[in-house]
């Protein structure tokens, strides 16, 4: 009758342990937007989080994609013309699971209300992930789902090109001209 006991006291802690432990979410909502000169704005939705067991902060995570470049000449447009057309591949999958270990920048938040992060600079014409993960202590939760993105910089325009799992965006920002003057202008496109 001792043991039994004994084993009802130990499994009632262990149901008690379970129910208290919170399992960190990956933050959702992830946007990312030009930053003057040649940074990024990167924003998220909160965690969820219990007051009991907050979370202490987060940490966005970007690297560089290595790319592979191919150039052909064909004809192009309806009045076929020959033109030089060149492509750059991602020479890394784009997955949810897949982490690259190289060349990581990491920017971390110690506040858990702070949802966003200023990445000062990144390099014009060149592919990017960016990720951002919740952590408490020394525990991390996972990754937010994939963003890609690459700044292509031209004389009076700037394009921010996007990718997430499920969608395509470019941004243009240029200087337009009024009688007023000049004033930026951001043109957004979802492919």
């Amino acid at each position: 009758m001792a043991s039994v006991k004994r084993t009802w006291s130990y499994l009632c802690i262990l149901i008690l342990s379970v129910n208290f432990v919170n399992p960190l979410e990956a933050p959702t909502g992830v946007k990312v937007t030009f930053l003057e000169p040649s940074g990024l704005y990167v924003e998220w939705d909160q965690v969820p989080y219990d007051s009991h067991d907050p979370i202490t902060g987060y940490i966005v995570k970007l690297w560089a994609i290595k790319e592979e470049t191919t150039r052909n000449y064909k004809l192009i447009n309806g009045e076929q013309y020959p033109g030089l057309e060149k492509n750059d591949y991602a020479a890394e999958p784009f997955t949810p699971d897949h982490f690259s270990q190289q060349n990581v920048s990491e920017i971390t938040i110690r506040r858990n209300n702070v949802n966003y992060a200023r990445i000062n600079y990144v390099s014009p014409m060149k592919l990017y992930e960016v990720r951002v993960m919740a952590y408490k202590g020394d525990e991390v939760g996972p990754m937010s789902e994939p963003r890609r993105l690459k700044f292509i910089y031209k004389t009076n325009f700037v394009l921010l090109a996007q990718r997430t799992l499920d969608s395509c965006q470019a941004t243009i920002i240029t200087n337009k001209t009024s009688s007023d003057g000049s004033e930026t202008f951001v043109y957004n496109t979802y492919l």
